[in-house]
């Protein structure tokens, strides 16, 4: 499950505005924001949305890991720079 955190931590890889990633993938800057902020938003989000946002992401090289139960462990994410979803 994609997080907020996970969100907002990959557009800081990516020095990326809200902005430009919501005309990118042709969603309003509003709802971005909206998602990017609030877990509570992004579990009600369009399946849709969610799965732009994180294809978005996933073209350009960022990998989400999922929180694992097992150990504890937070979800978090690995960033590629030279690695593009295709590679």
């Amino acid at each position: 499950m994609l997080t907020s955190s996970q969100i907002r931590a990959a557009r800081g890889c990516l020095n990326i505005s809200q902005l430009e990633i919501a005309k990118e993938i042709g969603i309003s800057m509003n709802t971005f924001y909206r998602i990017e902020g609030d877990e509570e938003l992004l579990a009600r989000a369009n399946l849709a949305t969610i799965k732009k946002i994180k294809n978005f992401f996933e073209g350009r090289g960022i990998k989400f890991i999922a929180a694992s139960e097992e150990d504890g462990s937070g979800a978090g994410l690995r960033y590629f720079p030279n690695k593009k979803k295709d590679d």
